[in-house]
Parts: structure tokens; C-alpha cells; sequence
């Protein structure tokens, strides 16, 4: 249902990859209506025809809108492969040997190191051999120099082939970041910088923003046709079920895309479901299906395991993306009566049978990379689920 915004994203890439300037894209709109789920499917279709594109991406989160420029230390932390707790020494070493891969040329290593000395201090770490920060003096100037180097940074990395820089959840974003984001946005002369810029966002940044919305080619995202044929293409699974029972899970859900999977994950973990076939008829009058979306997760979230729903309460404290070792520190503050019911010595195996349910279940899922080193980190798959489960806490 989405063809017309992959289209036009399409032309927007074109537009950037052979022009001068960057061009930034803004998918807009409310909860669960297939923001990032559009940024993932346009960014995977494009890199089968595109071997050659780069994507250097960062997701903003709410648990860290008052660090300063998290998005873009997010964006270095992933691209040069830090983590959060590396000594100072060894997060060092990466960030300079990252700059310098983007320079390429030895000849061109003290332009590197700079970048990396300037960008890395903006982003929040502290250089034990920070040689160019010492030379300014001025907090504004190095400001202004980091931005400037950001900016360079994109640029060499644009150098090697296609590039977009994927911006998801911008409304959690923090200021600073979106003030660097402003101002690389801005075309400079004799500069060129052919970046697509893909971002997402809920729609009141855009009102507080509006110099972002006067930069941005903004895509409001509407809810999807409320048929039963959409529920038909969309889950091929259940296309065989009674005309009638297909429209009220269209109806029910208001043609948001989240609140339609997590009703047809509820329908068909209730009913033994073949081939788009029902054991039983699925009939209409015979269907309870919660009429919002936050009832639909919370009784998603009730209908877990003690142990599942521990676990998701639990990580809901720390936000949508989460890590193993603090859900087992915050259960060990109350053994047997917190949300997750085990006593010590059985912790460790509640926890890692409520996420590996989580994953089951599809709630949340492990990712790749971790913000911390030797610490597995797992994202709810939708912030508003997180912010449910925070809202089901004691």
C-alpha cells in the first residue's frame, strides 16, 4: 500500500546521488503507521540494485534526548564500531582509525586525526591525545569546527559511492543533533555534498522544527485503506478466511498497519490456522478484538508467561532498546516480589527464558551490534509497546 512513497523516494535518491546539495526526506506521521518499516523496505530494495550504497544510519531514542548529539555519537558508534564502555585509549584508536579509512590517503592522515578529534570530543568522548582540541580554546569554535568536520566526514564518505545517512525516530532526537542536522542539510557553494538524507518522524517535530520542514521533502503517512482486501494482500496467511471476518480486523484497526499485524497475530495464535484456512469458521459475531491499539498490546502483553512479561516490564525502564545485564540488575533489587516473580538463584534462567519468548512472540528482538561491550542488546519492536509495558509497572 505504500507504492507511491517508494516511487517518490526513488526520484529523491536520483536527485541526490547526481546533484550537488544533499536532499532530505521526512516520512511523518502517527504511531504504527509503517514509519520505519517504509525507511527498512526502500533502503533494502535499493541495495539489491545498488551493490555499491552505503548506509551509515542511527535511530534516536527517548532515553537519551537530553544527551547532546547522541544521534550522530549513535551514527559513529555504528559506523566505526564503538561501545559505550571502551577505555578511552581503545574508543580512541577506532575513531581515528575510522576518519582515516574515510580519507583514504596517507598524505591526508593529519586531516583525519582532526576530524576525529574534533567530531569524537562533540559527540562526548574525552581524548587522552586530543593535540588539535588544544589549539582551540573557544567551546564556539570547536563547535563550529566539528560541525564543519562532520560535514567533511559525509562528504568522504560519499566519495566512495551512492550514500544515505537513515535518521529513524528524529522526534526523540536531542537539539544538538538536530541543530548538526540543520546545518549540514544547508547547500554551501563550491561544496558539493551528494548525500540522501532519509528520516522519520512522529509529527510534532516538524511544528517545533520549521526550518527542518522548509529544508525536508515530508511524506505524511496516512493509515491504510480499511478493506478486507488490503488484510488479504498484506497477510497472505489468512486471505482465505470468511470476506466478512477479513473486514473487521480491517475495520478494528483503522488501516494502522501495527494494530492490524498485532491483530492477526492474535487471531491466528488463538485458532489453528492452515493454508488460510481455520479449523473452525472464524465468523465476525464470534470475534473479540480490542478496539485500540494500546488495549490490542496490552492484552499482548498479559497474555505472555510470568516470566515474558517480567522480563518486558522490567526492560521497559530502560526504554525501547535494552541490554540483558541491567534487566537482571533491576530484578535482583527484589527478588520474589518484582515484577519477575523468580528468586536469585533462578534469575538468570527466567530472564533468558522470558526473552527468548519476547523473540518467540516477536515483542522484541537481539541485535546485532550492542552499545556496550559484552552485553547482548535486544529492541522492543515498537516504542509504543515499550511504553506500554512501562505503563502496566506497579
Amino acid at each position: 500500500g505504500r507504492d507511491a512513497e517508494m516511487t517518490r523516494l526513488r526520484d529523491l535518491y536520483q536527485r541526490a546521488v547526481h546533484g550537488n546539495s544533499p536532499v532530505l526526506a521526512i516520512i511523518r506521521g502517527e504511531e504504527g503507521l509503517g514509519k520505519s518499516r517504509l525507511l527498512m523496505e526502500f533502503t533494502s530494495q535499493l541495495a539489491v540494485s545498488e551493490p555499491s550504497l552505503s548506509l551509515l544510519s542511527a535511530r534516536s531514542l527517548a532515553q537519551a534526548n537530553r544527551a547532546p548529539f547522541f544521534v550522530w555519537k549513535s551514527l559513529w558508534h555504528n559506523q566505526f564500531g564503538l561501545s559505550q564502555n571502551d577505555p578511552s585509549e581503545t574508543a580512541y584508536e577506532k575513531f581515528v582509525r575510522g576518519a582515516q579509512m574515510l580519507w583514504g590517503q596517507p598524505a591526508e592522515s593529519d586531516s583525519a586525526v582532526e576530524a576525529a578529534h574534533f567530531v569524537g570530543a562533540l559527540v562526548g568522548w574525552d581524548w587522552p591525545h586530543g593535540t588539535f582540541l588544544a589549539q582551540a580554546s573557544d567551546p564556539e569554535g570547536r563547535v563550529a569546527r566539528a560541525y564543519q568536520l562532520t560535514r567533511e566526514m559525509l562528504k568522504r564518505a560519499c566519495s566512495g559511492g551512492p550514500t544515505i545517512l537513515l535518521l529513524d525516530d528524529l522526534h526523540w532526537a536531542d537539539s544538538g543533533s538536530l541543530d548538526l542536522l540543520e546545518y549540514i542539510v544547508e547547500p554551501v557553494a563550491d561544496d558539493p555534498l551528494p548525500l540522501f538524507i532519509l528520516g522519520s518522524a512522529r509529527p510534532g517535530l516538524l511544528r517545533k522544527w520549521r526550518s527542518l520542514r522548509s529544508a525536508a521533502e515530508v511524506f505524511f503517512l496516512k493509515p491504510l485503506p480499511s478493506t478486507a482486501q488490503i488484510v488479504a494482500e498484506a497477510y497472505p496467511s489468512i486471505r482465505d478466511l470468511p470476506e466478512a471476518t477479513l473486514a473487521k480486523i480491517a475495520r478494528v484497526s483503522e488501516g494502522n498497519p501495527y494494530f492490524m499485524e498485532e491483530l492477526v497475530k492474535t487471531l491466528t495464535s488463538s485458532a489453528a490456522i492452515t493454508d488460510g484456512q481455520a479449523d473452525s469458521p472464524l465468523e465476525p459475531s464470534s470475534m473479540t478484538l480490542p478496539e485500540s491499539l494500546i488495549a490490542m498490546l496490552q492484552a499482548r502483553l498479559d497474555s505472555l508467561s510470568p516470566d515474558a512479561r517480567g522480563v518486558a516490564l522490567l526492560a521497559s525502564v530502560m526504554g525501547r532498546v535494552f541490554w540483558v545485564g541491567a534487566v537482571l540488575a533491576a530484578a535482583r533489587q527484589s527478588p520474589g516480589t518484582g515484577p519477575l516473580k523468580a528468586h536469585t538463584d533462578a534469575l538468570e534462567t527466567a530472564v533468558s527464558n522470558g526473552l527468548a519468548e519476547l523473540v518467540r512472540a516477536e515483542l522484541a528482538f537481539p541485535r546485532a551490534g550492542s552499545m556496550f561491550t559484552g552485553e547482548q542488546e535486544y529492541i522492543f519492536k515498537h516504542s509504543l509497546l515499550s511504553e506500554v509495558a512501562y505503563s502496566l509497572l506497579p
